[in-house]
């Protein structure tokens, strides 16, 4: 195996080191279960002229003076040294991406030089779309020129819808010199009219959801993607593939895959496999510690090779994450918190959203939590978007793009939204609720601080949540307490009358919702057994003080909406060292420069508390 190794890594440039993965020799032996797979490998040492020195690297030089399309060399000088065709090169420059990213420079030369199947796992926003897009659409070319057919080529697999426009529309872009066709297949939208699509188009690249895919091939009576074209593609792309794999979900990706399998000779097909948190490996719980050993990154990997039918002895692993964690690094990403009992994470979201400025993502864990968190914010005239899987796709979408044209917009959503989106320059990512898994912050994270910019997270925890932050601490800040969130107590007084008025008027409209809608139920019910109804038997209801009591609050939280967040007191209350008076900024900074002027050194966790909750856990499930 090491010969093996040896021999695929001298194929390119670029130094890799073994990741240590330990495995228990008593349950398998290591040597036996990963012959014929390249070792897990990260990059180290990487530099930007590291690909100019090598000369084992099989990469032509581009010939741009007999050319269709005028290239400019200066711009282009980091791209010239892969071996990319001068459409996908007029594309990027077009895109003005100047250079490479790190995923970009180890996975391009390697899938085209070395044809070999790519499992990469690298940051989030590092620009994983295009380390596999590239590749692909070089190989479509190549095999367009020699074969004019059409016929499905290739397929991109993604867990979201929303996920799938993104990609095809990166694809689109850097294919648009060239005649390479995209098409989208995703629920939500009429089948008829996607099955029309690709019987028009017939593209040679399909991205998809796998549930849509599936009902396309099993029910349809589609041309284009059928059995058997699905069984002869040449290229399979699998993104986020460790939520893809997750047991319980994408049901259909199975007997998709195993199609797959039945197919086109493996030999002849290339795998690409991505995500941020590919070589992650949960802790079994506590509970199942003596019945269930922890699964290590090379098993994984090795689960992962199996089961998506790639090719063991021509495998590359490139893993630029941290222990399998791929958050953006701490000089971009500012990962904070505030402790705050349940009721109060209303107060503190709305004082983010209403002193600083810039694009906000706040992630629930429940459609409830979200439908609540909505009408409070538009009681506050915040006018917030929704995101979540009951949507219709068409609102998903158009709210999708509201939010993008928004640059101050609030976008409130469950984890649909948290795997691969690419919005531009999301300031701020709120976890209104404490994520249920690493994979899950280190996602939502990744949706600001993305492609080289700044970005900030919160996470609000109540009481009930210490325990599973604490545990993700320990994981994704090396047993630190994430950094305390600045607030200014004068503005959040004026905030905090805001937000109970607003909490009050929503609770009041509930009432008066569930009122109405048992009111029309028994009416409906009565109409339907031919009953008339009296008045004693009609549910009785306090609607019309009720409804007094909303009017005067909406007209007091009016009034409360049109004063100055920054009271009177204020101006003579900040007076500092220096013998200036110094105000609280209000819609004029971004929440990032306050938390890097803060300068809050991280503290530990505290390790008595922790053991005291094992403790007490352990007792009570011994009970």
């Amino acid at each position: 195996m090491r010969e093996k190794g040896k021999r695929a890594a001298s194929k390119s440039e670029a130094k890799w080191k073994p990741i240590s993965c330990e495995v228990n020799h008593e349950h398998s032996n290591a040597d036996d279960m990963f012959e014929g797979l390249i070792e897990i490998e990260e990059l180290c040492d990487y530099g930007d002229e590291h690909f100019v020195k090598n000369k084992k690297l099989k990469i032509e030089a581009i010939d741009t003076t007999n050319s269709d399309f005028a290239l400019n060399l200066d711009a282009l000088s980091q791209w010239t040294q892969f071996p990319i065709s001068k459409p996908i090169l007029k594309a990027i420059e077009e895109l003005q991406f100047n250079a490479p990213t790190p995923i970009q420079t180890e996975c391009i030369p390697i899938a085209i030089n070395d044809r070999c199947d790519i499992l990469g796992a690298a940051p989030t926003g590092s620009g994983k779309t295009l380390a596999f897009g590239i590749p692909l659409l070089e190989f479509l070319i190549a095999d367009k020129q020699s074969d004019s057919s059409q016929r499905l080529r290739a397929l991109v697999l993604v867990p979201t819808r929303e996920l799938a426009v993104q990609v095809n529309n990166h694809l689109t872009a850097i294919a648009k010199f060239s005649n390479v066709s995209i098409a989208t297949v995703i629920g939500g939208l009429s089948v008829q009219k996607q099955e029309r699509i690709l019987n028009n188009l017939k593209p040679d690249i399909v991205v998809a959801t796998p549930g849509r895919l599936w009902e396309l091939i099993s029910e349809s009576q589609c041309n284009h993607v059928n059995t058997k074209s699905v069984q002869k593609t040449n290229y399979i792309v699998v993104d986020e593939a460790d939520r893809m794999t997750e047991k319980g979900h994408f049901e259909d990706l199975t007997p998709l895959i195993n199609l797959l399998k039945r197919g086109k000779d493996d030999r002849k097909r290339q795998v690409f496999v991505f995500s941020a948190t590919l070589t992650f490996v949960h802790k079994p719980p506590e509970r199942q510690i003596h019945l269930k050993r922890k699964m290590t990154p090379k098993e994984k990997i090795k689960f992962l090779v199996k089961m998506l039918g790639m090719r063991e002895n021509e495998t590359k692993v490139i893993d630029l994450t941290d222990k399998g964690i791929g958050t953006p690094s701490d000089q971009l990403l500012a990962a904070t918190k505030i402790d705050c009992l349940a009721d109060e994470k209303d107060l503190y979201l709305y004082y983010l959203i209403t002193v600083y400025n810039g694009r906000t993502l706040v992630f629930c864990n429940s459609k409830d939590c979200l439908r609540r968190l909505i009408n409070v914010l538009k009681c506050l005239d915040v006018n917030p978007l929704s995101l979540h899987a009951s949507m219709e796709q068409k609102r998903r979408l158009q709210n999708l793009e509201k939010f993008t044209a928004n640059p101050n917009g609030v976008l409130v959503a469950t984890d649909v939204a948290a795997r691969g989106l690419d919005i531009a320059n999301i300031d701020h990512v709120v976890h209104y609720q404490v994520p249920r898994t690493v994979e899950i912050y280190v996602h939502r994270s990744g949706r600001t601080a993305r492609a080289a910019n700044k970005g900030l997270t919160l996470m609000l925890c109540s009481p009930p949540e210490h325990y599973h932050y604490r545990k993700l601490c320990q994981v994704v800040n090396n047993g630190y307490e994430l950094a305390n969130f600045p607030i200014d107590d004068n503005v959040l007084k004026v905030v905090k009358n805001r937000v109970t008025l607003a909490q009050e008027v929503d609770k009041l409209e509930h009432k008066l919702r569930k009122g109405k809608a048992e009111d029309n139920w028994f009416k409906k019910a009565a109409k339907e057994l031919d009953i008339e109804l009296d008045d004693e038997d009609r549910p009785k209801h306090e609607d019309n003080e009720s409804e007094k009591k909303l009017r005067a609050l909406k007209k007091s939280l009016k009034l409360k909406l049109k004063q100055s967040l920054i009271p009177r007191s204020c101006y003579s209350s900040y007076l500092t060292k220096q013998g200036s008076f110094k105000l609280p900024v209000v819609k004029g900074k971004k929440a990032i420069d306050m938390i890097v002027d803060a300068g809050e050194e991280a503290t530990p966790l505290s390790a008595p508390t922790m053991k005291r909750r094992k403790k007490h856990s352990k007792k009570k499930f011994k009970k």
